[in-house]
């Protein structure tokens, strides 16, 4: 497939170069650029992709969010002594503390310090979808459209319906949960009803907030 073919770079700079130009989302002359698009991609060609956009600096690097479910930042883990500095792309935003730990909810890597997101260079790590290509540009492909964003939403706002913290260890659904709020799963998520077994993937009876995610994001199924 070659519909996105500005998104793959010779991998020889570690940032985005010169080529940001003028378009008029982003409002930066001379600094990151104001929307990023992040495309991840199986080899048969399902994509998920996020359009994210410049929220602050992070320690003096850009921080990018969709708002929900997509971050990119910069960190340094620290392991056995050794700094590691990486962008990341995670389900979860940053912390403010530092503590060398990998982020939670971590989907890709790429190991580089520049202070600019590279576009290149970026290691698909989460796994639960096979092996998946990581596209990263700041000028909008023609084939893009922001898929899973939809759905993404009506989880978030079933688990605040339920009562769940999202960003907590625990916020699964379990069939009680389900029963207790019918309506508010009727409305929002009504496949919750006649797939729970396909959806809990691990069988413990409890859906995590991650399975969701991954059962309503059909293009990384």
């Amino acid at each position: 497939r070659s519909s996105m073919p500005t998104l793959r770079t010779s991998g020889s700079s570690p940032g985005p170069g010169t080529h940001h130009g003028g378009s008029a989302e982003k409002p930066f002359d001379h600094g990151p650029p104001g929307v990023l698009y992040l495309s991840f991609r199986k080899k048969t060609g399902a994509s998920s992709n996020k359009i994210l956009r410049y929220k602050s600096k992070l320690n003096g690097y850009p921080y990018y969010t969709n708002g929900s479910d997509t971050h990119i930042f910069f960190t340094v883990l620290c392991s056995f002594g050794i700094q590691e500095p990486l962008w990341v792309i995670g389900r979860r935003p940053p912390t403010t503390k530092e503590d060398g730990k990998e982020p939670e909810g971590l989907r890709a890597k790429c190991k580089s310090d520049h202070k600019i997101v590279p576009y290149s260079g970026w290691e698909y790590v989460e796994g639960k979808f096979g092996e998946v290509d990581v596209f990263l540009t700041d000028s909008k492909p023609s084939d893009f459209s922001d898929s899973g964003s939809e759905s993404s939403g009506k989880v978030q706002q079933l688990l605040a319906a339920l009562g769940k913290d999202a960003k907590a260890a625990d916020a699964g659904i379990n069939m009680r949960d389900i029963l207790r709020n019918l309506d508010a799963v009727e409305e929002l998520l009504p496949e919750l009803l006649t797939s729970f077994p396909r959806i809990d993937q691990d069988g413990n009876g409890v859906i995590s907030t991650q399975e969701l995610e991954a059962f309503f994001e059909p293009h990384l199924k």
